[in-house]
């Protein structure tokens, strides 16, 4: 997916800045490359972020329902292996992606799914619209099928937060999160520094290894098999992961059986008898 050519004329950015600017310093930080998103009241102050103070650096891609977006940022993250941005208004935009986050949860797809509710100050609120639109626990709507959800109550823990989640989705097994934020907070103004996280403090961990011994007495396995057979998994694994099981394959059976795999062979599992 190409970007689109970047614009000669640059956005003047407002002398002022406001704690959604917060937020648009983290998706920057970790490199998302594409926001997608049905517009809502709840995120206007992070909508106007990303358009004038981050200069619409990633670009957003307007989709008419929540389901929509959250499935391009799986679609996304199955074909390039780095995770994607889905914004969801409110509660009501939340109860329409459920199903789209819930596949992406099966396929252990990385979805960094950001949402808005309030404002929680109850004077804040607009009559009626807002009240029915906000939520004390709006996480709980999808708890059980992401890795991890929060909502921070103040500028100062969303960076913390924001880098947490980054870790929790990318870490094995993958998985989507949801990041709520109030939208009072984030349209009130900045009046201090917001501290952030140090380079490296809250990173991807190493992924867990296996145990030397098993994997030696696995591979002795593999060699004297006198037959091997391939079948397609649920969810099919990493790129790294499926070019090593179809190397191996190649190596260890097909030349027994007089078969060729080609390169364009979809991952499997791989099983001796």
């Amino acid at each position: 997916m190409a970007k689109p050519a970047p614009k000669v004329e640059t956005v003047k950015k407002s002398d002022r800045r406001w704690q959604s600017d917060i937020i648009v310093d983290m998706i920057k930080r970790y490199g998302f490359e594409y926001i997608a998103l049905n517009p809502g009241a709840s995120y206007r102050g992070l909508h106007d972020s990303l358009v004038n103070y981050g200069e619409n650096d990633p670009p957003m891609l307007l989709c008419q329902h929540e389901k929509i977006a959250v499935q391009i940022a799986h679609g996304y993250a199955r074909a390039t292996g780095k995770p994607m941005i889905a914004i969801v208004h409110n509660l009501v935009g939340l109860l329409h992606a459920p199903m789209g986050i819930y596949y992406a949860y099966l396929d252990r797809a990385p979805v960094f799914i950001v949402g808005a509710t309030g404002p929680m100050a109850e004077p804040k609120r607009r009559p009626f619209i807002d009240w029915i639109h906000t939520a004390n626990g709006q996480g709980e709507v999808i708890r059980n099928f992401v890795k991890w959800d929060y909502q921070p109550t103040t500028v100062d823990g969303v960076p913390g937060a924001f880098a947490r989640a980054y870790s929790v989705m990318m870490s094995a097994r993958q998985g989507p999160v949801y990041m709520c934020y109030d939208a009072g907070l984030q349209e009130a103004q900045l009046d201090h520094d917001v501290e952030m996280p140090p380079s490296g403090a809250i990173d991807v961990p190493a992924a867990p290894s296996a145990d030397p011994a098993a994997l030696e007495k696995a591979a002795n396995t593999l060699a004297a098999a006198n037959r091997g057979s391939r079948s397609s998994p649920i969810s099919p694994p990493g790129r790294r992961t499926a070019g090593i099981m179809l190397s191996s394959w190649r190596r260890l059976w097909a030349p027994r059986c007089g078969m060729w795999a080609p390169a364009s062979t979809s991952p499997a599992i791989i099983r001796s008898t």
